[in-house]
């Protein structure tokens, strides 16, 4: 199980933007650990990495779409 924590870290540390990934390590640490508390976290830490993500490709359509307009 150690090696399973340490290969999430490791691709934590490489797509630290992913939302997908906290999820995924959210359920090891909930299903595998009994951590319940850690994985309720990272789960709530994924929503807003996602709303974030979100918010700033909606950004990046408008400015495209202003660029376009020009």
């Amino acid at each position: 199980m150690e090696l399973a924590q340490e290969q999430y870290n490791i691709l934590l540390i490489a797509h630290s933007e992913n939302p997908n990934i906290l999820r995924q390590y959210s359920v090891l640490m909930r299903d595998l650990y009994g951590d319940d508390r850690l994985g309720i976290e990272m789960l709530c830490e994924a929503d807003l990495m996602e709303q974030g993500n979100k918010g700033n490709l909606l950004k990046n359509e408008d400015e495209l779409e202003q660029n376009n307009d020009i």
